[in-house]
């Protein structure tokens, strides 16, 4: 399907890119004190819990579990890229509703 195709060409650019990071990083070595850090693991949902722990979003327990159903579905992990994009919706609306801006 294309949406394998999409996905096999994404791991290839992926793999391209840490690869030539890779040897960035092994010619300055010696220079350079740096550790190349692996790609972000997939987010689960007691990640955005904890998130909300530290967030200083002041809403109720029921409405996080909401949010947090709303954004995971049925699914147990969602890539990192996907849930800083919503995590950034819900700060950007309790912002909003907190300033009394709609």
């Amino acid at each position: 399907s294309w949406i394998d195709r999409v996905f096999k060409r994404r791991q290839k650019n992926i793999m391209r890119i840490k690869n030539q990071i890779e040897n960035l990083f092994d010619s300055v070595k010696d220079s350079c004190h740096c550790k190349l850090l692996d790609e972000l693991k997939d987010i689960s949902k007691d990640d955005v819990r904890n998130w909300f722990a530290g967030s200083g979003i002041n809403i109720s327990e029921a409405e996080k579990i909401a949010m947090i159903e709303k954004i995971f579905s049925d699914r147990a992990l969602i890539p990192m890229s996907r849930i800083e994009v919503e995590l950034e919706k819900i700060v950007e609306q309790y912002s909003r509703d907190k300033s009394g801006l709609h």
